[in-house]
């Protein structure tokens, strides 16, 4: 398999060239829990962990048909995964549609309508109350991922490739 490389210009492709240069530099710091002293407890990628991540979901959004132009709308919570996820679909010049579950139905219906995405990824309970809301909107929407599992869905790491 070739390597897909981050090589389009935007932001992306300085993140993967700072990684090159300090891949053992500490990149994120997500916090799993807080205590009344501050930050309990973290999970920490540094720039070479967060572009391998990257990378191999790169892989599999490519092997998936997902190319530059190509849109995905994201309506997850952010964690490692979901920075590395959207730092892939930069790489590869996936527009990235944000939707936010507090945006309200017709919000988000206009969103879904007016994107015009391959594709969407999100949990399994957020998939299925936009489905139960916004049926139509969904349903044009050829690729779905999620995070758990659920019928007509992808699960989410099969875009995850070595």
């Amino acid at each position: 398999m070739t390597e897909v490389q981050a090589d389009n210009g935007n932001f992306a492709a300085l993140v993967f060239a700072h990684a090159d240069q300090t891949p053992d530099r500490l990149a994120l710091v997500m916090p799993k829990s807080w205590s009344a002293d501050g930050l309990g407890e973290s999970e920490e990628l540094t720039y070479g962990q967060l572009i391998e991540r990257s990378r191999s979901m790169m892989a599999g959004l490519h092997a998936d048909g997902f190319r530059p132009g190509d849109r995905m709308v994201i309506a997850f919570p952010l964690s490692p995964n979901a920075y590395a996820f959207i730092l892939a679909l930069y790489a590869l010049g996936v527009t990235v549609v944000l939707i936010d579950p507090g945006m309200g139905a017709q919000k988000i219906k206009q969103a879904l309508e007016t994107a015009n995405a391959k594709g969407i990824v999100s949990t399994g309970a957020g998939l299925k109350l936009i489905y139960r809301i916004l049926v139509a909107p969904l349903r044009r929407i050829p690729n779905k991922y999620t995070c758990d599992s659920g019928l007509f869905v992808k699960h989410f790491d099969t875009l995850i490739r070595d």
